[in-house]
């Protein structure tokens, strides 16, 4: 029988799937808006919700689905009767525009935009949205948008005191992800690691594998990383990574895992002062 808690994971879960599919359906037309108007040449997008058949609740989710998809900050809304565009923006964070809404304030076009630093509310006139298109081309013409975005349900440190609990909570539910159910993604960050604490293990020698505040890390078919590693500068690595929850039981052990889909490495600077 059913336990309260997978009742209401289930009910969650298949919510989120409702809300998935209904977003997916709005960035295939929203494709065709960017594509048809060559939008994606901008530095961020802004894009009309009229055509869309969904909730006005969902704006936001859409907006973050697009910015994920093209790696560029985003505005989506709709077209209000006095002739302004109101909706919400995504912005990027993990680029050099790190506060999207102060951005947009300082180009003195938007009527007003408010809330978070890139997710929050935002209303301009219809008339004004080539002008920010202008002012947003000029201002980031140098910032490149590509680097280090993964869209994930989880953004947690390396040092995290409960990444076990976490890891072992979703891992728990691992029937429920496949067809319509997205299994979350977690990113980890700033797990710094001594090079030689890594194992390269498996027949072929490239599944690499780490252990990190009681967190089993796995990386399959890794060759790429390997050489990565080598040629990674000085002796601890200080590691981003995203990845899925996994559970692994063998010889009476309950051991936690994270199977890592992106990697991000660099050197970890010690400095002693």
């Amino acid at each position: 029988m059913e336990t309260v808690a997978e009742q209401v994971t289930r009910n969650c879960v298949n919510a989120r799937s409702r809300q998935n599919r209904e977003k997916d359906k709005a960035i295939e037309l929203l494709d065709i808006q960017i594509s048809n108007n060559c939008l994606n040449e901008n530095k961020i997008l802004i894009l009309n919700a009229d055509e869309l058949s969904v909730s006005n609740n969902l704006t936001g989710l859409i907006a973050m689905g697009i910015a994920a998809k093209y790696k560029k900050p985003t505005m989506l809304g709709r077209i209000s009767p006095d002739g302004y565009l109101k909706g919400s923006i995504r912005g990027r964070e993990e680029s050099e525009l790190k506060d999207f809404k102060s951005f947009l304030k300082g180009s003195n076009y938007m009527d007003f935009v408010e809330g978070h630093a890139n997710a929050a509310g935002f209303s301009i006139k219809e008339s004004d949205v080539s002008k920010l298109y202008d002012y947003a081309n000029k201002e980031l013409a140098n910032v490149d948008f590509n680097e280090g975005f993964y869209e994930a349900d989880f953004v947690i440190q390396g040092n995290y005191s409960e990444i076990t609990q976490l890891v072992m909570d979703i891992g728990a539910q691992q029937k429920l992800w496949g067809q319509q159910n997205d299994e979350p993604v977690i990113i980890v960050e700033n797990i710094t690691i001594p090079k030689s604490q890594v194992q390269m293990i498996g027949s072929k020698k490239d599944t690499i594998k780490f252990v990190f505040n009681g967190m089993t890390y796995m990386i399959f078919k890794a060759q790429d990383i390997i050489d990565q590693i080598a040629e990674t500068p000085g002796d601890t690595l200080n590691i981003t990574c995203a990845g899925r929850a996994n559970i692994n039981t063998w010889g009476g052990r309950t051991v936690p895992q994270i199977y890592i889909d992106e990697i991000e490495l660099k050197e970890s600077c010690i400095y002693d002062f």
